[in-house]
């Protein structure tokens, strides 16, 4: 009611237990630690011993190897599989990575071009090819099967003149097509690693030119 006077009411605060006299003071319990296993000691190794593969440090990882490149050193055309693969195996012989690749050619009689060889028998071309194609008696001269390329033919000439035969380069009569095994070296990954592969080759004795891409 108005104008009555208040009650306050005083908390008393709550005195803490009384500890009886004697009675020991608990502290609060730390947690035990687990027990840490001792780490198992290292054997010395025997003196002369090899490491073993855990010790031993491991090798940088190689890069993947080089994926073949676009520029190949052609060094002969063959309709016969087995005049080819003799080539290709005389290559290996020497260190040098060789494709043995089959195509057919179809082209005009103007495109195709044969070495013809007069004054030498088929035995001696034969000789002065080195496998890289059929000497064939033609009449009064020998025929180099089949016919190729112009700069086939051109490079082909070159080195049977160097051997001192009499050559020269006609038009082929027959623009049938036909199935060829090429024999190429490489792939190089520029035109300047193929050009030192190519003289690599001719220092064996072999007419050459360089080519991209696909054979053909």
């Amino acid at each position: 009611m108005p104008g009555a006077a208040r009650k306050t009411e005083l908390i008393q605060p709550v005195p803490p237990p009384e500890r009886q006299p004697g009675a020991p003071t608990r502290r609060a319990e730390a947690p035990t630690p687990a027990p840490r296993e001792a780490a198992p000691r290292s054997r010395p190794r025997p003196e002369g011993a090899e490491p073993k593969a855990a010790d031993a440090p491991r090798e940088a990882s190689r890069p993947a190897a080089a994926a073949a490149g676009s520029y190949w050193v052609q060094v002969g055309a063959f309709q016969d599989a087995r005049n080819a693969e003799r080539l290709a195996v005389s290559l290996r012989s020497r260190k040098l990575q060789v494709q043995v690749a089959q195509v057919t050619r179809v082209q005009s009689a103007a495109a195709r071009h044969e070495v013809v060889v007069s004054g030498a028998s088929v035995e001696a071309v034969s000789a002065a090819l080195g496998g890289s194609g059929t000497a064939q008696q033609t009449g009064a001269v020998v025929v180099v099967r089949p016919p190729l390329e112009l700069r086939e033919a051109v490079a082909l000439s070159r080195r049977l003149a160097g051997d001192g035969l009499s050559v020269k380069i006609r038009r082929a009569g027959d623009g049938a097509p036909a199935t060829y095994h090429i024999v190429r070296v490489g792939g190089y990954p520029s035109r300047a690693a193929a050009e030192a592969g190519r003289r690599e080759v001719e220092g064996h004795g072999l007419a050459t030119f360089i080519t991209q891409g696909a054979p053909r």
